[in-house]
């Protein structure tokens, strides 16, 4: 009866917290059970949280003139190829085709390669120079190089490039062949990453022949700030996993499924505070709110393993002060 009483008063104080927040309603969340008794313990720093965090209101972005003329010019545009239908915009030529979604911030610019072994592609550039690209694109985009993530322990931002290509044979002998070279990155907020799913704050632009673009698909809306809030001490966190309030993440088929009930211990290892605003591209919300990542060991009865838990970060209850 005493630890059915202490569940309900964790469960009432943790409600709050966990509403609102699309990270902990997505249907796909996998939540972890509430167990007011869970041997949980805090072992990483915390020196390098904010003591507050902004949320966010998402609006559309409308490009300005500008932008849009440094898109024609690198996707081989003219005014006429143009065509408005409300906050759609769409420039096509033959198989290429560049789309522009004010509402949700989109720029989808695509083009159909058709090579083969007969029709190779020349000149991509580099994983190197496609970074060196991508930096001196992007301000042209409207988008600041401040704004994109950056590398671990770094002030530097983070693109992840990559070739593209395949293995043509002809007979018995394979041609090894790359067709164009792609970037990825992602936004940063207040020092925080805003992992983006199509929702806005993550792109990638792929180069091809001559380093010419190819591929863009870029989501960046615009943001305001809302309202802050204070940060949740560890303690509260810990509370907040006893009451239910986290998901966990994914775990190898190999380990198998984790029986909470039967769970001897959580060590919280490393905690990284991100943002989110949902994981439907084609239906994102309008909120970009926090959330922490915790990097826990979890001890079963069938041995360790390493999971993501996901859990609220702000206190929505006592706001801090705006600045």
């Amino acid at each position: 009866m005493k630890r059915a009483i202490v569940l309900l008063l964790v469960n009432s104080f943790c409600v709050t917290l966990f509403a609102g927040n699309v990270r902990f309603t997505e249907q796909f969340a996998t939540h972890i059970p509430a167990q007011a008794d869970s041997d949980i313990r805090w072992v990483a720093p915390t020196n390098g949280l904010p003591t507050s965090i902004w949320v966010y209101h998402l609006s559309p972005r409308k490009l300005s003139p500008e932008i849009i003329s440094n898109l024609m010019v690198a996707c081989s545009f003219t005014a006429k190829d143009g065509t408005t239908n409300g906050d759609l915009v769409i420039f096509k030529s033959g198989d290429r085709e560049l789309r522009l979604s004010w509402p949700w911030g989109i720029i989808d610019y695509n083009t159909l390669q058709d090579y083969s072994i007969t029709n190779i592609v020349k000149n991509v550039p580099s994983t190197n120079e496609v970074v060196k690209l991508v930096k001196q694109f992007l301000p042209k985009l409207g988008i600041p190089i401040a704004d994109i993530a950056k590398a671990e322990n770094s002030s530097q931002p983070e693109f992840y490039p990559a070739e593209m290509g395949g293995t043509d044979f002809i007979g018995t002998n394979a041609i090894h062949k790359i067709d164009s070279c792609e970037v990825h990155f992602s936004r940063v907020v207040d020092g925080i990453e805003f992992v983006s799913i199509g929702t806005g704050g993550e792109g990638e632009i792929k180069f091809g022949d001559g380093g010419k673009v190819v591929r863009i698909l870029i989501t960046w809306r615009n943001m305001e700030r809302e309202k802050q809030y204070a940060t949740l001490t560890p303690e509260t966190m810990i509370k907040l996993i006893r009451g239910g309030k986290a998901i966990q993440g994914g775990v190898s088929e190999r380990f198998g499924e984790i029986d909470w009930r039967k769970v001897k211990r959580v060590t919280i290892k490393e905690i990284t505070p991100l943002y989110y605003a949902g994981g439907n591209r084609y239906a994102p919300t309008d909120w970009l709110k926090p959330y922490a990542r915790l990097w826990t060991t979890v001890e079963t009865d069938h041995g360790s393993v390493d999971v993501e838990m996901d859990t609220p970060i702000i206190d929505d209850v006592k706001a801090g002060d705006a600045k």
